[in-house]
């Protein structure tokens, strides 16, 4: 982790947003934000907060790609400048557990809810 990096409990982050509390942590378990040892990063995740055209819902959402005509999931659009950032491997390695958690946890619910 860089110095001076300023991490927030949810909670913290939440009032830092100006939202409730249960928001940060749809967002947080949906893997949108940036965590550090179970607190936000606060420049990053203001940073893909920020940059979100639309509000975040559990699901990952899709917009055109550039390449194509193909579509790529802001989960994977945003998952790039995280580990560009990151260059200890074991933070790299964190990152691409809970990006991997959380897509598995997302097609386990696709697959659960799904009604024939």
């Amino acid at each position: 982790m860089a110095a001076g990096r300023e991490l927030l409990s949810q909670a913290e982050y939440a009032r830092h947003r100006g939202v409730s509390r249960q928001y940060i942590s749809r967002l947080a378990k949906a893997g949108v934000l940036v965590m550090r040892g179970g607190k936000v990063d606060v420049a990053a995740s203001d940073a893909v907060l920020d940059d979100r055209p639309e509000k975040v819902s559990e699901a990952a959402t899709s917009a055109p790609g550039e390449a194509g005509g193909q579509t790529t999931t802001y989960a994977q659009a945003k998952l790039a400048p995280q580990l560009a950032a990151v260059s200890e491997l074991g933070a790299v390695r964190e990152l691409l557990d809970a990006e991997i958690e959380g897509i598995l946890k997302g097609l386990q619910d696709d697959i659960r809810y799904r009604r024939p």
